[in-house]
C-alpha cells in the first residue's frame, strides 16, 4: 500500500539495488484490524470453507454416478 511504501521509504539504502536491513524493517509496525474484526473475517473464511467442501463432496457424489451410468451402458469401460 501506499501508506507501508512511504513508511519503508525512509529505511531504503543502496544505489544500484534498494533494500531495507532487518533492523530497520523491524522498526515499522504494521497495523492489524481489531480482533473482532480478525475473527468477523475467520468465521467468513470458514463458512466459505464449508461451501466449498460441500460443492466437492457434491461432485464426488456425481461423478460416481456418472461412472455408474457408463458402466452399465458400456460394461466393458
Amino acid at each position: 500500500s501506499d501508506k507501508y511504501f512511504s513508511a519503508i521509504e525512509q529505511f531504503i539504502t543502496g544505489a544500484s539495488r534498494n533494500r531495507i536491513s532487518r533492523s530497520n524493517l523491524s522498526n515499522i509496525t504494521i497495523p492489524l484490524p481489531s480482533l473482532a474484526v480478525q475473527e468477523s473475517i475467520v468465521a467468513e473464511i470458514e463458512s466459505e470453507q464449508k461451501a466449498i467442501d460441500a460443492c466437492k463432496e457434491l461432485i464426488k457424489i456425481h461423478e460416481n454416478k456418472i461412472n455408474e451410468t457408463i458402466k452399465s451402458v458400456w460394461p466393458d469401460s
